[in-house]
């Protein structure tokens, strides 16, 4: 039994997408149109690269290469940082990756990219070595962003995290043991399906507060697989204390999906569970129901900033790795800085 009831987008947007998405090629569009799906693919963050040829238009077909230039650029740059960092045996994952292709994620931002705590120091020393400049007001902590100018303009910009501190709560030492080279880029190391789940989930609900439909993409690619342990995705997210946002995340997503697509990928069996456990926790329940029955629902797809806070908040008090004093200053330090959430 759903949680909640999909509604349809008043437009052909929803319709459009869904038959880009399943790989047919759409023909007759007007110039205008072709304009707004662009924009749309572009606002959600979504690799034009694997759209190739799926509108005929000369105005896809020139915002398709432009995006693999894009590509291209991007990564020959993530290139020269990974193999100075591997001459020296530092690992890196691109966390963000959803491990399907393209898996190398250049259409964010910056390039997350996650080392071992203990190679953070030589890592950031490298990148300054690389021409890396970071901001003079950044601090010490476990993700810091670095940024590299030619011509004063940015060519590159890379999230170096390390797991310390509530960080940590999204990147734990097991993820290492299940990273494995892309299989369509041998050259980036990409997170197994559970931490896909467990990052994207934490990182669209609690840093960007808003659901993309890459965000959407990645994680419905990972829940249908026959290879996810599921026991290791709740069991991570219930001991760092997050598992009301991580139902949450997944059910509302799974909503997003039938309203744009028609119908959820996600297994049965698994979306019952979601919605079953999300009624232990009654706002995020309330707020899920109420969300959804919206009228404007589209992508990307917002979450209130005060809901995210609540649920971090929750999240650093229900964290078992953390003493409970931590714990106390965890939430202290989200409520006078705003940290994350």
């Amino acid at each position: 039994m759903s949680v909640i009831t999909p509604v349809r987008t008043g437009h052909g947007e929803a319709e459009d997408v869904a038959a880009i998405m399943a790989g047919r090629t759409l023909t007759g569009f007007p110039q205008e149109q072709v304009s707004s799906l662009l924009d749309f693919f572009r606002r959600n963050q979504y690799p034009l690269l694997s759209l190739r040829g799926r509108v005929e238009s000369e105005e896809w077909a020139c915002a398709v290469e432009a995006d693999i230039d894009e590509c291209e650029s991007r990564r020959a740059e993530y290139i020269l940082v990974r193999n100075a960092w591997a001459r020296e045996g530092i690992d890196c994952i691109a966390i963000t990756s959803g491990g399907f292709y393209p898996p190398f994620p250049y259409t964010s931002d910056n390039l997350d990219l996650l080392v071992r705590r203990e190679h953070q120091p030589k890592a950031v020393f490298i990148l300054e070595q690389l021409g890396y400049v970071r901001p003079a007001n950044s601090d010490a902590s476990s993700k810091v962003l670095f940024r590299k100018l030619r011509g004063g303009l940015s060519v590159s910009a890379i999230h170096l995290h390390a797991p310390a501190g509530p960080d940590a709560a999204f990147y734990e030492d097991a993820i290492w043991g299940r990273a494995r080279p892309a299989e369509d880029d041998p050259l980036v190391m990409v997170p197994s399906p559970e931490d896909v789940i467990l990052i994207n989930a934490a990182h669209a609900l609690y840093e960007h507060k808003r659901f993309s439909l890459f965000d959407l993409e990645r994680l419905r690619r990972s829940w249908g697989s026959s290879d996810v342990d599921w026991a290791v995705v709740e069991d991570v997210a219930a001991r760092r204390g997050w598992l009301d946002g991580l139902f949450f995340a997944l059910a509302a997503c799974a909503q997003i999906e039938r309203v744009y697509f028609g119908h959820t990928t996600a297994p049965e069996p698994l979306e019952q569970r979601w919605a079953a456990q999300l009624t232990r926790w009654p706002v995020v329940r309330a707020y899920c129901r109420r969300l959804l029955r919206r009228s404007d629902v589209a992508l990307p797809f917002a979450i209130s900033p005060a809901f995210s806070r609540l649920l971090y908040c929750r999240k650093l008090l229900g964290d078992r790795n953390e003493r409970k004093m931590r714990r106390l200053a965890n939430v202290l330090r989200v409520l006078v800085k705003g940290d994350r959430a």
